[in-house]
């Protein structure tokens, strides 16, 4: 469902204009990307080849996607082995469109070969000092080097996600054994992919190496093919062992994304199967293929664990850590507890929402908002009028509103071993809202809040000290569908502390309370007035005039057509010269 925040496209026989701004809205999802594995070494008289790198390995607990996206989804074959006395082929990328791309995994090594680079490395050919492959930073490890020079000996094993491939030397005629893979819980239980694929094995009986978990295929004795990788794991493909040994083929990859049920409506899942675990649903891609989604109405607003930043020294200027993947029209919120307080030069962009002093005004609390526009980076620098120890933490939020501000409760205070936020009665209503609490307090030395508000959920607490001077600061989130919160209470643990503590209210991106049809239109002109919060699910051919009423208060949403003779609009719409016949569409 969209808002009014939506792009209208407007098709009349009249000239029309008015403000148009856009919003799309984005969720976080847990996503999971393995390419192909490489294909393992051949060999000829020389000595035993390498085992493909398995593909490469990312696994992402909050890939932000924007809905109304169609994201295509590549699933990386694996490398081919190779026949002759030559390296495998490298693994094939996987991705889901460019928000998550994953290398393929690196050729085993042939046996006078080095391996090839890629997620992770392939391993080395054992009839020279050889090298093997560079895993990539972040997706995967190297593959086995083989040291010592030349001769009949094993070759060595490709790298996996887990971990590198095995070295082998000139005295082994053993094969190296493959890289151990990753393990997951994405698709509800453990499995583990990526794996290397063993080395070959060389001459008077060598032991081909094993395959890494995950998928690794096993090498090849003398004068056999190495194992293929298993399919949709990415594990790399075995070496061929000496005298003319192939190599196996690399395990095609895979990916997953997973998401809270309740919150998702997936458009389409072209080549992927879905299933659901719990309160989520995964979507497993084995073939290349499509993902679409829209936010269903009634999601509330998601929100990440937020970063930590602490000062444990008395400073001024201090560069705040963000979190990661910032998309324009994220709602970021921060918020700092300090031991000596004063007031703040404020990053670009960022707005103050609320201030309290602590009990007996030892210590202060203070919130900050910002609208994202994707140029944040990785931090952001705040600079206090007195030197002071502080606590910082920065959450991200997506699934909301996109212009409603955040509100926040008037401020509470006190000397206790408690903290009780006030409560809170945001403008909008009763809606899909999320909430927080946060408390900070300030002691002669550090003690980080113990628990936080009954049924809040991530509760993150920390603390920083400096020569008697300590500060500390939690806080947690909640749903609730409710016109107004008060949380309860964060606890600390022994003496008394100066606290100071907020409610906030983040607003949902649906905006309507979550209701149905509430503006049905029957017959002659039609008059939508915003303030009733109308959402609009279906095709309406009016009889007479579209009148778009806006007061500056209230919401509307259209996923429908309109057909009418004539579109007025009053103050916030500006409909200029419409007359004669008009078609209105909302864009998805």
């Amino acid at each position: 469902m969209k808002k009014l925040l939506a792009l209208f496209l407007i098709v009349a026989l009249a000239q029309l204009a008015f403000p148009q701004t856009t919003y799309a809205a984005t969720y976080d999802f847990e996503a999971l990307v393995v390419a192909g594995g490489g294909g393992g070494g051949g060999t000829n008289v020389g000595g035993g080849a390498g085992g493909g790198g398995g593909g490469g390995y990312q696994e992402d607990v909050a890939l932000t996607l924007t809905e109304n996206t169609s994201y295509t989804i590549t699933i990386g074959a694996g490398g081919s082995g190779d026949t002759g006395a030559d390296p495998g082929a490298d693994g094939n990328n996987s991705s889901i469109g460019t928000a998550l791309v994953s290398d393929g995994g690196g050729g085993g090594g042939g046996s006078d070969d080095n391996g090839g680079a890629g997620g992770s490395g392939g391993g080395a050919g054992a009839d020279s000092n050889n090298t093997g492959g560079a895993g990539t930073v972040g997706q995967g490890n190297d593959g086995g080097d083989h040291v010592g020079g030349g001769g009949a000996d094993g070759g060595a094993g490709g790298g996996g996600a887990g971990g590198g491939g095995a070295n082998n030397n000139s005295a082994n005629d053993d094969g190296g054994s493959g890289g151990a893979g990753a393990a997951s819980t994405i698709s509800g239980s453990s499995v583990t992919r990526a794996g290397g694929g063993g080395g070959g094995g060389g001459f008077t009986g060598g032991t081909p190496g094993s395959g890494g978990a995950g998928g690794g295929g096993a090498g090849g004795a003398e004068s056999n093919a190495g194992s293929n990788g298993t399919a949709n794991t990415g594990g790399g493909g075995g070496g061929g062992g000496v005298n003319n040994g192939n190599g196996g083929a690399g395990g095609s990859g895979v990916v997953i994304i997973r998401f809270v049920t309740a919150h998702i409506t997936v458009v389409t899942s072209t080549g992927g199967t879905c299933n659901t675990d719990g309160l989520d649903t995964y979507c497993v891609w084995n073939s290349s293929g499509a993902f679409e989604y829209t936010v269903t109405d009634g999601t509330y607003p998601q929100t990440t664990s937020p970063t930590v930043t602490q000062f444990a020294s008395s400073v001024t200027s201090m560069p705040v850590s963000l979190p990661g993947s910032i998309s324009s029209g994220d709602l970021l919120l921060a918020w700092v507890e300090v031991r000596n307080y004063g007031t703040w030069t404020v990053p670009s962009g960022w707005t103050q929402l609320g201030q309290q002093l602590g009990g007996s005004s030892v210590g202060q609390l203070t919130v900050f908002y910002r609208i994202a526009d994707g140029t944040e980076g990785a931090s952001a620098t705040w600079t206090a009028s007195a030197g002071t120890t502080a606590v910082w933490q920065v959450r991200k939020i997506t699934t909301w509103h996109g212009t409603t501000p955040p509100e926040i409760s008037t401020g509470a205070s006190g000397d206790a071993s408690a903290a009780n936020p006030s409560s809170l009665t945001p403008s909008w209503g009763a809606d899909e809202t999320l909430w927080f609490a946060v408390a900070g307090h300030t002691a002669a030395s550090t003690a980080a809040w113990s628990a936080g508000p009954s049924s809040y959920l991530d509760f993150t607490s920390s603390g920083a000290s400096s020569g008697g001077a300590a500060t500390s600061l939690g806080s947690a989130y909640y749903e609730n569908n409710a016109a107004s919160e008060d949380p309860g209470a964060f606890t600390v643990s022994g003496s008394n502390r100066w606290w100071a503590a907020f409610t906030i209210a983040v607003r949902p991106i649906e905006g309507d309370g979550g209701g149905s049809d509430t503006c049905t239109y029957t017959s002659g002109n039609w008059n939508v007035n915003y303030s009733d919060n109308c959402h609009i699910t279906s095709d309406v051919n009016v009889d007479g005039d579209c009148n778009f009423i806006y007061d500056g208060a209230g919401s509307f949403s259209l996923s429908a057509t309109i057909a009418c003779q004539a579109v007025n609009g009053g103050a916030g719409f500006q409909i200029d010269g419409a007359s004669g016949s008009a078609v209105i569409e909302i864009a998805n």
